[in-house]
């Protein structure tokens, strides 16, 4: 008599989840952020210019405004978070050639590397570079480099690689500063626009829907009052109304801890301990001039990068330093010191 033997088909080997994406490349995440449909309608309109340049101080809303933004519109984007890494371009073609991998299809080939003998002719090595990625990019598409500060490199290679923009591709680019003089030109034949620090404050309006609608309007007008339309601000007291805690009604803006606690983080952790000392000296008197933060730091020259008004030896204008988030762009002394604040 026959016997039926059963015969176990092999496991099937269970295929490899694709890898988690870098967060270098990588959109920021979104929590709770309000749509702001006064400047997604801005946006819209500048996507005219090939190029927009987006400024603001530490916790302005630029990359949530950005990445929400591209969320609203579903648009195929690129976003490149820069660091300090960049600097060095064969790590910033590297990794861009690895962002626009998705869109030249499986048969394109690797975007090229970059290597030393490319140093000498570095912007003519990023137009050539940067022709070939745009052409990989479909109509619509977005390219965001954000936190762009952060990284030091030849804003005159920058300048030549936004020139190459085809119709109907948008490079955002994302920063604490103003665009550097190399892109003067771009500037004036209008291929870059710019969006500023005072277009990304927030409303009354804009405030009201961050907070959720609090109820009570006068916690809203508060609340908004202190923050002064910075939107890091806002969150901070989103987050101590929700915990009960009261807005004062004071005339201050928002609490002295909260905003050292911020920028702690955001600021003076990054800097060498030389400079942080410079910079607590320099907060002392509530206005200072240049002549007389040389006479309280010991330091014959001061340097300060931001996004308002110029200050030099020859205008010596007083500086009104936060709640409104403005510090000198540049405040220039006799001598041979530099502190970049990163438009605090």
């Amino acid at each position: 008599m026959a016997t039926r033997m059963k015969i176990r088909a092999p496991a099937r080997a269970k295929s490899a989840a694709p890898p988690a994406p870098l967060a270098k490349l990588t959109r920021p995440r979104l929590y709770r952020v309000s749509p702001r449909e006064r400047l997604f309608r801005l946006l819209d309109e500048q996507r005219e210019h090939p190029a927009l340049w987006i400024t603001g101080a530490p916790g302005a809303g630029k990359s949530a405004l950005v990445a929400s933004y591209l969320d609203a519109r579903r648009l195929d984007a690129i976003w490149y978070n820069v660091d300090a890494g960049d600097s060095d371009p064969a790590t910033f073609f590297y990794f861009l050639g690895l962002a626009a991998a998705p869109f030249g299809g499986a048969k394109a080939p690797p975007l090229p590397l970059f290597i030393d003998e490319y140093r000498r002719d570095l912007a003519g090595f990023g137009r050539r570079w940067f022709r070939e990625f745009f052409a990989r990019l479909p109509a619509g598409a977005v390219v965001v480099f954000d936190n762009l500060h952060e990284a030091d490199g030849s804003a005159e290679a920058r300048a030549a690689a936004l020139a190459e923009i085809p119709v109907g591709v948008n490079v955002i680019l994302v920063s604490r500063l103003e665009p550097p003089a190399a892109f003067a030109r771009l500037v004036a034949n209008q291929t870059l626009a710019r969006i500023g620090q005072e277009d990304l404050r927030f409303t009354r309006e804009e405030a009201a829907t961050l907070l959720d609608g609090s109820g009570d309007p006068s916690i809203v007008d508060r609340a908004w009052t202190r923050a002064d339309g910075w939107a890091a601000g806002l969150i901070l007291m989103r987050e101590q109304i929700q915990r009960g805690a009261a807005v004062a009604d004071n005339g201050d803006r928002i609490t002295p801890e909260a905003v050292f606690a911020y920028f702690a983080g955001e600021i003076l952790d990054r800097i060498a301990p030389e400079d942080q000392r410079l910079l607590m000296l320099m907060a002392l008197p509530p206005r200072i001039r240049a002549s007389v933060a040389v006479e309280l730091t010991g330091d014959g020259y001061v340097v300060i990068d931001s996004v308002d008004d110029d200050i030099t030896s020859t205008n010596m204008t007083s500086v009104s330093k936060w709640p409104n988030l403005r510090m000198p762009r540049s405040n220039s002394v006799s001598g041979g010191r530099r502190v970049s604040l990163l438009a605090i």
